[in-house]
């Protein structure tokens, strides 16, 4: 009994794998960021075709997991705000993590459509398979659009980001409750 109380979700708890799902999800994340903006700002032309190759397998990897995380979340009871949280503070995170959700999915196909629209497709694999594109067809005007919008996404998203860091802070060092200490291990 004890090891699924510990596996599964609970009203009051997250579960060992929501804590893994989240927390690599966030490495994975704050690297396609980091490494996102080194490869489009530091790296010589001539490497920049591997830095996307890179660039596309992790985004790749962390899709599947926020597809994994999503499902768990969806299988598992989401643990509840603590009492004391204010309407619009539980209205505010509950649109901060679809936010988070739906900029992390946005940035994800933004970039798998991207990597069929250069001028040399991106090939990658996941787990072994190969990684099906959306199209093949190089489409310059397309791929600039793309390279925008995914740029733009990015940077919401790090500004989402810093904004759930700091609400997590928030309950732990000001409102003093559990909110941030269940997420960890």
């Amino acid at each position: 009994m004890r090891t699924s109380a510990m596996l599964r979700n609970t009203t009051t708890a997250w579960g060992t794998p929501a804590k893994v799902f989240h927390w690599v999800a966030a490495v994975l994340i704050i690297f396609l960021l980091a490494y996102g903006w080194w490869m489009t700002h530091m790296t010589p032309r001539s490497g920049r075709l591997d830095a996307y190759q890179l660039h596309s397998v992790v985004g790749y990897y962390a899709f599947l997991i926020i597809a994994v995380r999503l499902l768990w979340r969806g299988l598992n009871p989401t643990p509840a705000l603590p009492r004391a949280t204010l309407r619009w503070e539980r209205l505010a995170a509950y649109a901060s993590h679809a936010l988070l959700y739906l900029l992390a999915l946005a940035l994800t196909f933004s970039g798998w459509i991207m990597a069929g629209v250069g001028r040399r497709p991106i090939e990658a694999t996941v787990l072994g398979l190969p990684v099906p594109l959306f199209t093949r067809t190089p489409d310059h005007g397309l791929h600039d659009i793309l390279e925008d919008t995914h740029r733009v996404l990015a940077y919401v998203l790090l500004g989402v980001i810093v904004i759930h860091v700091l609400a997590a802070l928030r309950h732990h060092y000001f409102k003093r409750n559990d909110v941030m200490r269940r997420m960890w291990f």
